[in-house]
């Protein structure tokens, strides 16, 4: 995450669950890494072709919005 948080890239953090089940609560693993409350954490199913999808979206979503938030004209 340091990586990308100093390259200035946008990055979300996807945390796989097993059956529906979370290991640990997403305060818990915000917390845990540190992580700005800007940045999304989101819960997926790595199994399930539609959970990966919708959390590819929201990657890309991101990305859209960081872009087009850095190319708007400053009034």
């Amino acid at each position: 995450m340091d990586y990308f948080e100093n390259a200035g890239v946008p990055f979300v953090v996807a945390v796989n669950t097993f059956n529906g089940t979370l290991a640990h609560d997403l305060d818990d693993v915000r917390w845990a890494l540190a992580m700005q409350d800007h940045v999304p954490l989101i819960t997926f199913d790595a199994r399930a072709r539609l959970s990966v999808r919708d959390a590819l979206l929201v990657v890309l979503r991101t990305s859209y919005q960081r872009v087009t938030t850095a190319a708007a004209p400053v009034s």
